[in-house]
């Protein structure tokens, strides 16, 4: 059998059972011709969601870790100004005690001078 009358198989031929092989001497039929295309169309259309679905899980994965990063700006900011206001409240605490001493110490002496008069 000449070469010429042979068909050839596309690129995607060996995925489909419809495929000619090369000792036959029928070219593709209308309806495999056109399965053949659909199948190329198939590929491409799976190939393109596919990066379209890889672009997006990339860009959510960066805006993931801008969020993440963010967030752990955000507390760190917290658990400093936590950090401050209670140091504040030691300090206020500190110097309440101090004037709770002070007034004890003062009605101790009022308390002692003023039994000691009457």
């Amino acid at each position: 059998m000449p070469k010429s009358q042979r068909s050839k198989p596309g690129p995607n031929a060996t995925d489909s059972p419809e495929k000619v092989t090369a000792e036959s001497t029928e070219p593709l039929s209308d309806t495999q011709t056109i399965m053949a295309a659909l199948k190329r169309t198939e590929q491409c259309v799976l190939n393109k969601i596919d990066s379209t679905v890889t672009a997006a899980v990339g860009e959510l994965h960066t805006k993931i870790d801008n969020l993440s990063r963010d967030l752990r700006s955000e507390i760190s900011n917290v658990r400093t100004e936590f950090t401050k206001v209670v140091e504040d409240v030691k300090k206020e605490n500190a110097t309440f005690v101090m004037r709770i001493g002070d007034l004890e110490e003062g009605l101790m002496a009022m308390l002692t001078g003023s039994g000691t008069r009457g």
